[in-house]
């Protein structure tokens, strides 16, 4: 399944770069946010990130970008 696919699908999207930034796309909300966890609500998916200094850089209604050093992800 590709991008336009999982978009239209509702499907929650995610690109990793390093283990230091971290791209969600088709959220429908934050559940939890702290330095060391930021849950993410998909469509079908909860989006657990683990780790240090984690922080929100970009928000809106479709994506979001997080950063700070990820050890963890988890999909629920």
């Amino acid at each position: 399944m590709n991008y336009i696919e999982n978009t239209l699908h509702h499907n929650g999207y995610i690109e990793i770069v390093g283990n230091n930034v971290m791209y969600i796309d088709n959220h429908k909300r934050i559940a939890e946010f702290t330095d060391e966890v930021i849950k993410v609500v998909c469509h079908s998916k909860i989006i657990t990130v683990k780790g240090c200094n984690l922080k929100i850089d970009y928000y809106s209604c479709d994506e979001m970008k997080l950063s700070g050093v990820i050890n963890e992800i988890k999909f629920s």
